[in-house]
């Protein structure tokens, strides 16, 4: 036996995405994110200091007028990260 209840499709998620498109993340998963991407990249940085070229290279791209505003923000996260760990 078969039925369909109203406004509901099978080939619906339950987010009501049909298609497969990617849906924004929510502020509780960008957080998420944030902290596991921190405490990696601090666990990195204590097993292996950034080089002297690749703090050049984040200076030069933290300076350049067409680096984004999230990639500016991320590199100059990684340098004071580095700092601190690596004094």
């Amino acid at each position: 036996m078969a039925f369909k209840m109203s406004g509901f499709s099978v080939f619906t998620k339950m987010n009501g995405n049909t298609d497969g498109q990617d849906v924004e993340p929510t502020k509780k998963q960008k957080r998420q994110g944030r902290r596991q991407r921190n405490k990696y990249n601090e666990k990195a940085l204590k097993n292996k200091p950034l080089s002297e070229s690749r703090i050049k290279f984040f200076n030069e791209k933290i300076n350049n007028p067409n680096t984004s505003k999230e990639s500016v923000k991320e590199f100059k996260k990684l340098l004071k990260l580095n700092k601190r760990i690596n004094k």
